[in-house]
């Protein structure tokens, strides 16, 4: 897996996760979303299966101590004051966690994913 980082001080967290899934370049992933800026979790879901990756649900699942954690998946980072949370997209890939903007963020935790089923094995 490579790393991509996105451009300092950018949103294309959400772009730069699924380039690193797809095994594609950052630029070719903008490309796909259509734009530069921050990505909903349906707009995630809808470009990985365009890409052949198969993302079993449109909506996050919560990401709990009870549950089993997934090997592969976009995961949901949040952090920041309550009334003004921030989100921030990582992936997790066989168990490794990979962040495109490894950034300091007190009381940062993982809360929520979108599970990958199924990789086209001849892009990784």
């Amino acid at each position: 897996m490579d790393l991509i980082i996105q451009p300092k001080g950018s949103s294309l967290c959400g772009q730069a996760v699924v380039a690193m899934a797809a095994g594609i370049s950052l630029e070719e992933s903008i490309r796909i979303f259509g734009h530069r800026h921050a990505t909903r979790t349906k707009e995630v879901a809808r470009v990985l299966n365009t890409l052949g990756i198969q993302c079993p649900s449109r909506r996050l699942k919560p990401l709990t101590d009870r549950d089993p954690r997934p090997t592969r998946a976009i995961i949901k980072e949040i952090y920041g004051p309550t009334r003004k949370r921030k989100s921030h997209w990582v992936l997790l890939w066989d168990g490794k966690v990979y962040d495109p903007d490894p950034h300091d963020a007190p009381g940062a935790k993982y809360s929520s994913y979108l599970g990958i089923d199924k990789i086209m094995e001849e892009k990784r």
